[in-house]
């Protein structure tokens, strides 16, 4: 049951298709004319490499009054449990693994509407207009992401020390979570220890190497599809802390020569970089990117060149990305884009920062923003999404490209 988050993921997809399937089922013993379409196509495939026995086992456990192991009670809505309010569920501050459909799924009956976990949904759905996120809150997250997204592109602020305090409050031992009720993980633990490192507040970094297995960084134990995006971060970390601390070095500079390493070879062919946690490549390659032209030395120069060629060839116009593009995949392929050191390419750099300023400048992220994030669901976290095209906007600007 310790499996890894990607590796839930296709349980809880395998659930869903199962769910559906029954459905279909239900509808195709109605015999209602009206319904005969929807029937029509029989049962979903569900995905290869999908662990159905899994999902059996962990209802089945749940279903006898087995207690699971807290990182899955983020998915309590897909394991579920016969009894409402199981016992052995404990929520945090009202939620049941930091996700309100988890919350749900466990209150099962109205409560009384003093219950924490009540009042935690309507708080929930109410800054949300009704809808439900799919994970929340997630403040770790979200400020350590804009704190390091401010300062990689020279954005100035002063953070507020209540924010960095929170944030080193959260810390412990074995890193940080998202947000609480999550399980740590390596991606957070990295991009906090970054953000209070560069603000002054210097940690030990044991508990980002405790993700480490002598060649990368996991984002949790027993991962079995490995993240670039989480060994970019651990990079950014240990990188900040060498150059700023130099007699650090001997400790950390192993660990960083392995995530660099290791980056440099989870390159595609093409030039990009593809991440578990994000729909698209523009997303893993910009991270992945900027890692290595801060911290992965002159080795690292021609894979950055490498994506900075696949960006030019995946221009659309004054756009980047899926479909017709969108906003914040743009604001990548900018990021990417000023990474470069290429002369050759000079000409056509720069035209597509100014095509990317274009798009920037009138640039509108909200919930309804293209959701590329992955996660249980895909989502979009609005705030993170919103600063990445400010904080690249505000680079552009400042260095003066397409004026």
């Amino acid at each position: 049951m310790s499996s890894s988050r990607s590796d839930d993921a296709r349980t809880r997809n395998r659930a869903k298709i199962v769910a559906v399937n029954g459905h279909l089922r239900q509808l195709d013993q109605a015999a209602d004319p009206a319904l005969a379409e929807l029937v029509r196509g029989g049962p979903l495939r569900t995905p290869a490499a999908t662990a159905p026995e899994m999902l059996v086992r962990l209802r089945g456990a749940t279903a006898s009054g087995h207690p699971v192991p807290p990182k899955l009670w983020h998915s309590w809505e897909i394991i579920g449990s016969d009894l409402p309010e199981d016992p052995a569920v404990v929520p945090v501050s009202g939620s049941v693994g930091c996700s309100p459909a988890a919350t749900a799924a466990w209150l099962r009956t109205r409560p009384e509407p003093s219950h924490p976990s009540l009042r935690y949904l309507n708080a929930v759905q109410s800054r949300s207009g009704g809808l439900f996120p799919v994970g929340a809150p997630m403040p770790h997250f979200e400020r350590s992401w804009i704190i390091n997204l401010f300062h990689v592109h020279g954005v100035a602020c002063q953070i507020p020390e209540s924010v960095l305090s929170s944030l080193e409050s959260a810390l412990g031992d074995d890193g940080i979570a998202a947000g609480d009720g999550l399980p740590v993980d390596a991606d957070d633990t990295a991009s906090v220890l970054w953000a209070l490192d560069v603000h002054g507040r210097v940690h030990d970094l044991d508990p980002l190497l405790g993700y480490y297995d002598g060649t990368r960084f996991f984002t949790y134990p027993e991962e079995r599809t490995p993240s670039p995006t989480a060994n970019a971060h651990a990079l950014e970390a240990l990188g900040q802390r060498i150059s700023r601390r130099a007699g650090d070095a001997g400790r950390y500079e192993a660990p960083a020569r392995a995530a660099r390493d290791w980056l440099i070879g989870a390159q595609s062919s093409d030039g990009s970089w593809t991440d578990k946690w994000h729909g698209s490549p523009f997303y893993a390659t910009a991270t992945s990117v900027n890692a290595l032209a801060t911290y992965g030395g002159p080795q690292a120069r021609p894979t950055i060149e490498r994506a900075v060629e696949w960006i030019l060839d995946t221009r659309q116009g004054d756009r980047w990305g899926h479909g017709r593009g969108t906003e914040e995949e743009t604001a990548y392929a900018a990021w990417i884009l000023g990474l470069s050191d290429s002369v050759e390419n000079r000409a056509d750099i720069r035209s597509g920062l100014a095509a990317a300023r274009d798009t920037l400048i009138g640039a509108e992220v909200t919930e309804r923003t293209p959701a590329l994030w992955i996660g249980k669901d895909v989502y979009t976290p609005v705030r993170i999404v919103r600063a990445t095209c400010l904080a690249v906007l505000h680079s552009l600007n400042r260095n003066d490209h397409g004026n």
